[in-house]
């Protein structure tokens, strides 16, 4: 059986590093996680990042998943056979509602694949700017992100030195 977890959020929400430190606690575990990245773009650093870290993974490229379940199904086949037994996948940063889109196809054709949870990072600081600009379109963005999830992370790295917090979180003036 394989395990499937979707790491989903904005761009920059820091997908790729929280991914990175996952595969390698589990590596460290006697676990063999690979890794599924997605980009609109040909030249995806991801995977070259991922090849680097030594962990098996394979990339989608030119459309969000949601268009390419067939790339998607083979990439989950072909990692499944070198004996991957958790597989994350990365999708586009862009990408909205992540598990009605996804699941139901990728699942069906996969009946090997067990669904984990769909982890949906937040940059934090992104977050308190798109929610004080209030602009219509982010706010649907931000909500569809928010009800594909089934586990919510925060990542607040740069938070402190962007925003002028010191140490005990009070806010510099």
């Amino acid at each position: 059986m394989v395990n499937f977890i979707i790491v989903g959020g904005f761009l920059g929400a820091g997908k790729t590093s929280i991914i990175s430190l996952w595969v390698k606690y589990m590596a460290e575990n006697g676990k063999k996680p690979g890794v599924i990245v997605n980009d609109l773009s040909n030249a995806l650093v991801d995977k070259q990042w991922f090849d680097l870290l030594g962990v098996a993974s394979e990339s989608i490229w030119g459309g969000c998943v949601c268009n390419t379940v067939k790339k998607l199904q083979n990439s989950v086949l072909s990692l499944e056979s070198k004996g991957i037994d958790t597989v994350f996948l990365e999708p586009v940063g862009s990408h909205l509602n992540l598990s009605q889109q996804l699941l139901p196809s990728i699942l069906s054709s996969c009946p090997n694949v067990r669904l984990k949870p769909v982890v949906i990072l937040i940059d934090a600081q992104r977050l308190l700017l798109a929610l004080h600009r209030k602009k219509e379109y982010i706010m649907e963005f931000i909500e569809l992100q928010l009800l594909s999830a089934d586990l919510l992370l925060i990542n607040k790295i740069d938070f402190d030195k962007q925003l002028g917090f010191t140490g005990n979180n009070t806010l510099h003036q």
